[in-house]
């Protein structure tokens, strides 16, 4: 994982939600695993980056992840992928020529598919 870059997306992302840009701070130090980061906001925007039930830090660090990888490898099994089209129409996720997911377009013309556990290796 690129440090540099997870913590550049990290800063970047919660600059966005906070009241108080100025007042945010992205530390970064080695550990066993990777890396950790730990960011320190202006005193009231606390609430903002942890948001309900520790959902906005959750989509934080995934995106943190995501943004710090540069092997065009990813840790997740089970990778959701979001998108529109046409309500009732069906969308299809294929890995390797295999049907891993599949959905249909809502109403709002919105979908998401969640792939079916993949195992380790590259696809197309």
């Amino acid at each position: 994982m690129s440090a540099d870059a997870a913590s550049r997306v990290c800063e970047f992302v919660v600059k966005q939600i906070v009241d108080n840009p100025d007042g945010v701070s992205v530390a970064q130090s080695e550990t066993d695993g990777g890396i950790r980061l730990d960011v320190s906001v202006a005193d009231g925007d606390m609430g903002r980056v942890i948001g309900k039930r520790g959902r906005v830090a959750s989509a934080i660090r995934t995106v943190v992840r995501a943004a710090g990888v540069d092997d065009d490898v990813t840790a997740m099994m089970n990778p959701r992928f979001d998108g529109t089209g046409e309500p009732n129409a069906k969308v299809f996720l294929f890995a390797n020529g295999d049907l891993v997911g599949q959905s249909v377009v809502r109403t709002n013309g919105t979908w998401s598919v969640t792939a079916d556990p993949l195992d380790d290796g590259a696809y197309d």
